[in-house]
């Protein structure tokens, strides 16, 4: 995935509407390309946001705390890696389209499962 521009910002989920001018919540966020979806993630939460209306839904839940996301160009994908887990998630319905777990000691990857 090519990496979107990124910043921590304040993206608020107010009603399931995007609220601005508040104080920061989100620290880990990516932007599409084409500026039509972000991705926000705290602790173990990820939402998306469809920037041009303003509404967000939360994603599935993360094993572990996420330490980094990124959305490709359309925002049709999100990369997620949290704790020792990498995957990817298909933001039409959340399906988990690849995922793998990585080690601390030879960070390669352990197991991985791939979906169409």
């Amino acid at each position: 995935m090519r990496r979107p521009s990124r910043a921590s910002c304040g993206l608020h989920s107010r009603g399931g509407k995007l609220a601005k001018n508040r104080a920061p919540t989100y620290p880990t966020v990516a932007i599409s390309a084409d500026g039509s979806k972000a991705v926000a993630a705290s602790a173990n939460t990820l939402r998306i946001w469809n920037l041009s209306d303003g509404t967000t839904r939360p994603m599935a839940p993360q094993a572990g705390p996420v330490q980094d996301v990124s959305i490709n160009q359309d925002g049709s994908l999100v990369g997620v890696v949290a704790g020792d887990d990498m995957s990817v998630i298909r933001v039409a319905d959340g399906a988990v389209m690849f995922s793998a777990s990585f080690t601390q000691q030879t960070n390669s990857p352990q197991q991985g499962t791939v979906r169409t």
